[in-house]
């Protein structure tokens, strides 16, 4: 008995390509939509005055006093002008994702 097989090594190459970047692909997709759910967690936690390793320290008296004289609550929330947080942003590629802020102030 005799078996014969023929190959095209080209279109399997090509087939294995064409599967590593659509693999890729979805990768990315499923760390930037990580990355955005790390984000609102962050928001979340942040607008209830609570970080990672729990409640923020209360503001000193002074600082409180401010924070009042300028409408704002006295419940530590990161929100005073809102650009930190709202320059926090993503970016995402095949192997990895980043949540950070744009621009330094």
């Amino acid at each position: 008995m005799q078996i014969k097989i023929k190959t095209n090594a080209k279109e399997i190459a090509k087939r294995v390509k064409k599967q590593g970047k659509e693999l890729s692909a979805s990768v990315k997709k499923a760390l930037s939509i990580t990355a955005q759910a790390g984000v609102n967690i962050i928001l979340d936690r942040t607008k209830d005055g609570e970080g990672y390793k729990g409640n923020f320290k209360p503001y000193s008296s002074t600082y409180s006093a401010f924070r009042s004289s300028e409408g704002r609550g006295s419940v530590p929330d990161l929100r005073f002008t809102g650009n930190m947080l709202g320059a926090m942003t993503t970016k995402a590629s095949s192997k990895q994702a980043e949540i950070f802020f744009r621009g330094a102030t």
